[in-house]
């Protein structure tokens, strides 16, 4: 029964690729995207990412007047995995909301681990988000001389 709902929420996620992308989004070329428009939605953009995560919650909630969301992803391998994440916000017209906090945040999940990703928006404009997940990158913005 768990292997057909995996099949088709794989199914799905790849309609829903195609659906976004003849829509006027981009879809970024990260490994794991979680849209929340026009209802929760999650692609699967590479077949390595998609066989180490598999994403098991996504709550998002206004608090204060700001979106908060939060998805929770299951690392399905038998090793530990490193990845970043980031939240991309948009306002109700689907506009992408600029902000200079929008960075990669690193996440660690050991084998068979579920592990949190929060967000919160950067004003009360923010309607709608989308999570990013790839593979951890080695920062090249700072570097140390000696």
């Amino acid at each position: 029964m768990k292997h057909k709902f995996n099949i088709l929420l794989r199914v799905t996620a790849v309609l829903v690729l195609i659906g976004i992308a003849a829509g006027c989004r981009s879809v970024p070329s990260a490994g794991i995207t979680v849209e929340s428009y026009p209802k929760n939605s999650i692609s699967v953009n590479s077949k390595i990412m998609g066989g180490l995560f598999n994403v098991t919650e996504v709550v998002a909630a206004k608090e204060n007047d700001l979106l908060n969301a939060q998805v929770t992803v299951q690392n399905i391998t038998r090793r530990d995995c490193q990845a970043e994440y980031r939240f991309e916000w948009m306002d109700k017209n689907g506009l992408s909301i600029t902000t200079p906090m929008t960075v990669w945040i690193p996440v660690n999940a050991s084998a068979m681990e579920k592990v949190r990703m929060h967000g919160v928006a950067p004003n009360k404009a923010a309607e709608d988000f989308s999570l990013i997940v790839r593979f951890r990158r080695a920062s090249t913005r700072w570097t140390l001389r000696r």
